[in-house]
């Protein structure tokens, strides 16, 4: 069961990242079942959220509102971190789209702050490039580009360990490939050791 609501939970995310919120709400109802068959408040929680997104998508936003503030608590009280970011974070888009601006720098503040403790920097990039462009939209120029500039540091954060762990992934691949060779050549040597033996063995039965 754990399995399964697992399997329902990413396809609902799979088909959101498709831009397919039908398809993710049918995923998303799945997962629900699940998570209400195992008792499960992280499934639960998780499922909540993924359904405030999808209300979200399809442009529904005071329902989206509701399941966020829903599933925000139990969040919190599980230290679910990518949720509780997520939520917040829907909360600071949709209000700046209702044109409610404190309330949308509330949530986006701590979405920031969630993702900063965690030292999530995709997090923490999605939660810069908002407050850059909402302190932009508010005339806040020292706001925005305060902001801005902790994106673009992020950013090259990430680029720069993406470097490094397609480096890593590269010398691994080559390490696995040596050995690879290193054991081919050893077969092929005791191969030819044995090849070798029999060879002899014939020679010596001939000529007996």
């Amino acid at each position: 069961k754990k399995m399964l609501a697992q399997i329902y939970i990413s396809m609902d995310d799979t088909y959101m990242k498709y831009g397919r919120p039908d398809s993710a709400r049918y995923y998303n109802n799945k997962g629900y079942e699940m998570a209400d068959a195992l008792q499960s408040r992280d499934f639960e929680t998780l499922v909540m959220n993924n359904s405030a997104n999808i209300y979200y998508k399809k442009n529904q936003s005071d329902m989206a509102i509701l399941q966020y503030r829903q599933c925000l608590p139990y969040a919190y009280q599980t230290n679910y971190t990518s949720v509780v970011f997520e939520s917040n974070l829907g909360l600071a888009r949709i209000f700046k789209d209702k044109k409610q601006m404190d309330s949308a720098v509330i949530y986006a503040r701590a979405a920031y702050e969630v993702a900063q403790r965690a030292k999530a920097n995709r997090m923490l990039l999605d939660a810069c490039n908002f407050l850059a462009d909402f302190y932009r939209q508010s005339r806040d120029a020292d706001s925005s580009i305060k902001y801005l500039s902790l994106s673009v540091d992020i950013r090259d954060s990430l680029f720069d360990q993406e470097k490094i762990n397609k480096i890593r992934a590269m010398e691994l691949q080559e390490t696995a490939r040596q050995q690879e060779l290193a054991q081919a050549k050893a077969i092929e040597r005791k191969e030819r050791g044995e090849n070798i033996q029999y060879g002899i063995i014939v020679i010596g039965i001939v000529t007996m």
